[in-house]
């Protein structure tokens, strides 16, 4: 499903199909935990289960201004969720950058 919805584009320099950025806990009765990659979503388990499976959860394409840095810079850029433990929801956020943000050296002042 996943690459339906946030397919690689040919211009990505990762290919790799899951890159856990942060681990989220869900909880509840049967435990849920997430592994969130922040370019493409999240890896849920119910990991309290007898037989715990894996179900995916995509997050939204980029927007349109950041689909350069789309799986060619670090996500923390532009996006991220966390979790409402009192709402019981994922909050999700994404900024758009423009005028030449992040500058070509960000990474390597991190």
């Amino acid at each position: 499903m996943r690459r339906t919805v946030c397919p690689v584009p040919d211009s990505a320099l990762r290919r790799i199909f899951h890159t856990t950025t942060k681990v989220i806990t869900l909880g509840g009765a049967k435990g849920t935990v997430g592994w969130v990659d922040l370019w493409r979503g999240i890896l849920l388990c119910d990991v309290l289960e007898d037989s715990p499976k894996l179900r995916d959860m995509p997050l939204p394409l980029p927007a349109r201004v950041n689909w350069p840095l789309f799986l060619n810079r670090c996500p923390y850029y532009c996006r991220d969720i966390v979790v409402s433990q009192s709402r019981d929801t994922i909050k999700y956020v994404e900024m758009e950058f423009t005028n030449g943000w992040p500058p070509s050296d960000f990474e390597a002042r991190i």
